[in-house]
């Protein structure tokens, strides 16, 4: 399931890629009218039209590139399920909210609660318990105790079998006590196996323990990373939202001869990087909390996130 989801996440990113690289490609044709008329009307440089046509190539070669990584996406996918027809994936929203919302204890505890490891960890110690407990019992001495009544009678083939009238002399009974002691016997091969059961209890219980604190750490460290990529989701955002208002504002500048064609692609360029950066975290966000839900094995998600339960 996991799996499953990371690779849908991340051909969903790769289409949101292509989105940007199709805008970008977008504000590269406004550029490239803006230098033509500049040239024409206003007598500035044919360089500044030829650079932006060179800016406009390479942002298609860009769109080229990213849809094929986009299709090789899809191509993972199908793969994944099978190899069931995966025309496209349809955009969702994705399962992102302030992680500081979720208690480590709470993971840990239900880490612990439906880990197979773990609870086979403890069904061997309880094995190594009740083990330990059989040989201490063993050194307890037995009392046996036994009665017998028994009848007799003698006759011609089996008609005794059904004789109902016997006699006082016909009747039989015994009475026997005994008394083990199973140190007596084998006292040091008893010592051996009652030191052996306890060096496996202690082996065992040793065992769940580590399990235990790997789990805890496992679960408390991927909580942390996702933490740490919620902060810097929240960064790339904001560095995306204000490239956008300052390409904006370049573009207007350049329009009125306050910029050159030069600094304007360099406003560009830092605004596309900023884009794809923001949804690169938004999928590193997704794949951190895909993580933190394989360790604890179940969804951590609050309530109207999608995916919770």
């Amino acid at each position: 399931r996991a799996q499953v989801q990371r690779q849908f996440f991340d051909a969903q990113e790769q289409m949101a890629l292509l989105g940007v690289e199709e805008a970008l490609l977008d504000g590269l044709q406004v550029d490239l009218a803006s230098a033509t008329l500049l040239f024409e009307e206003a007598g500035q440089s044919q360089v500044d039209v030829l650079d932006a046509e060179v800016a406009l190539q390479q942002q298609q070669i860009a769109i080229e590139r990213q849809r094929g990584v986009y299709d090789q996406s899809l191509l993972t996918l199908r793969q994944t399920l099978g190899g069931g027809e995966v025309p496209g994936v349809v955009e969702t929203e994705l399962p992102i909210f302030d992680p500081t919302l979720l208690s480590p204890d709470e993971l840990v505890e239900t880490a612990l609660a439906v880990s197979p490891d773990v609870r086979s960890s403890r069904s061997s110690v309880a094995g190594a318990r009740l083990a330990v407990s059989e040989q201490d019992e063993s050194w307890w001495p037995t009392l046996n105790f036994s009665y017998n009544f028994s009848r007799r009678a003698q006759a011609t083939e089996t008609s005794a079998l059904f004789d109902l009238t016997p006699v006082e002399q016909d009747f039989g009974s015994s009475f026997f006590i005994g008394m083990s002691l199973p140190a007596l016997n084998n006292f040091f091969g008893m010592r051996e196996a009652q030191a052996g059961a306890r060096v496996q209890l202690a082996n065992q219980e040793i065992a769940l323990d580590q399990q235990q604190l790997q789990i805890e750490a496992e679960v408390r460290s991927n909580l942390v990373a996702l933490q740490n990529e919620w902060r810097a989701l929240q960064i790339a955002e904001r560095s995306a939202e204000l490239a956008e208002r300052s390409t904006g504002l370049a573009r207007e500048e350049y329009r009125l001869g306050i910029r050159t064609f030069e600094q304007l692609q360099q406003t560009v360029e830092s605004e596309a990087t900023a884009r794809r950066q923001a949804l690169t975290s938004r999928d590193a966000l997704v794949d951190a909390l895909i993580a933190l839900e394989e360790y604890v094995g179940a969804p951590v998600r609050p309530q109207g996130v999608p995916g919770a339960n």
